[in-house]
């Protein structure tokens, strides 16, 4: 799972570098709060996180993305903050490159379809 913080550098415009900081803090804990204790959160870039799904059937991810998604929109009302996300499946002999980029082509996918969205690739 690929989570891309929609229109974040308009927080980094509204907010000092702390404050925006502080709002990552907060997704973060979002996150810990929604996913499961065997699910691994990871910061991938300034306004992104990558969250590997351990044993997650294909079927449960849109549905789990969903809950990441509205959880944040949810909690992040007072900032008008959405999140789109990519999603890839690992199969077998897939390289750790071939997985990311599929995730982060879900990602672009969710973005064109007008972002706070999830899709799957793969």
């Amino acid at each position: 799972m690929m989570i891309d913080i929609d229109d974040f550098s308009r927080m980094n415009e509204k907010y000092t570098r702390s404050e925006a900081d502080d709002l990552l803090k907060k997704v973060a804990q979002v996150l810990k709060t929604t996913l499961r204790p065997s699910d691994v959160i990871c910061r991938q870039a300034k306004d992104q996180f990558l969250v590997i799904l351990p044993e997650t059937r294909k079927e449960e991810v849109l549905e789990l993305a969903k809950k990441v998604k509205d959880a944040i929109q949810e909690k992040m009302a007072e900032q008008q903050m959405t999140c789109s996300i990519g999603l890839s499946r690992f199969i077998s002999g897939m390289t750790p490159q071939e997985f990311f980029l599929q995730a982060n082509v879900g990602l672009y996918m969710a973005k064109e379809a007008g972002k706070n969205e999830a899709c799957l690739y793969g």
